[in-house]
């Protein structure tokens, strides 16, 4: 048996009720840092596919971090190599527009009262 969330509404719809949203928003910045991780993993494992080849962690490290600022610095020699940056570029823009603007606006603090 799954333990029930108590719901929250308001006129404005309903929300998450949080201490401190600095907490949320520092936990969102680490979910990028590990989807950056993570496919820094995976440009590693497929780095034969790309020219030139990533062959480092810091190589794959430095083109997952590009490909979510600036795009792809290397070249895909592979529809694998296609594939992953398509998935990447498409997982970062979704998070960025759709997950994070969710987060921000179901965020509440809890006002200072005697009620804890």
């Amino acid at each position: 048996v799954e333990p029930k969330l108590p719901e929250r509404r308001d006129k404005d719809g309903g929300f998450i009720l949080t201490r401190d949203p600095s907490r949320w928003i520092i936990l969102t910045v680490l979910n990028l840092v590990e989807i950056v991780l993570a496919f820094a993993l995976l440009y590693l494992h497929f780095g034969a596919d790309f020219d030139p080849k990533i062959d480092s962690s810091l190589e794959a490290l430095y083109q997952s971090a590009g490909a979510l600022i600036i795009g792809s610095t290397s070249e895909p020699m592979s529809n694998r190599a296609y594939g992953l940056l398509l998935f990447s570029s498409a997982y970062f823009i979704f998070f960025l527009i759709v997950v994070v603007p969710i987060f921000l606006s179901v965020v509440r603090t809890k006002e200072s009262s005697s009620n804890p």
